[in-house]
């Protein structure tokens, strides 16, 4: 799932991208897209769980690979319902999360795109995929 995920997201996390994972979990991708927006970009997770907050946090700052994006601020994982998303880092060029609720919530209030129908909060050309 996680392969799929980011086959679908490659496009639009390109370096420097803006990228929010709903239901982040462990962070396994939250890292793996940290690795294609590259340091000029920004992951921000979102996990409603704290034990597994803490563990991503953990994880993701002792990767050599994500380590630097940690400390400085660019990858960062939130306790927080999922269903808002997390608006203060928007607005985003892509979103990772289950479908129903990306076409619910989150498309409505982080994202603007022509192929969203141009939904308020993200920029254009933003994409979703979900699992």
């Amino acid at each position: 799932m996680h392969a799929q995920c980011g086959e679908l997201l490659e496009s639009v996390c390109t370096p420097g991208a803006n990228v929010l994972d709903v239901g982040s979990g462990s962070g396994y991708l939250t890292a793996v897209l940290a690795q294609l927006v590259g340091p000029n970009g920004r992951v921000t997770g979102v996990e409603v769980v704290p034990e597994l907050v803490e563990r991503s946090r953990r994880a993701l700052a002792a990767d050599p690979a994500t380590r630097a994006m940690v400390a400085s601020g660019a990858v960062s994982v939130q306790v927080a319902e999922g269903s808002p998303g997390w608006p203060a880092n928007a607005p985003y060029d892509a979103i990772h999360g289950e479908c129903r609720l990306l076409r619910r919530t989150l498309s409505e209030t982080l994202l603007t795109s022509r192929s969203l129908r141009s939904r308020s909060g993200c920029r254009d050309g933003a994409s979703l995929a979900g699992g």
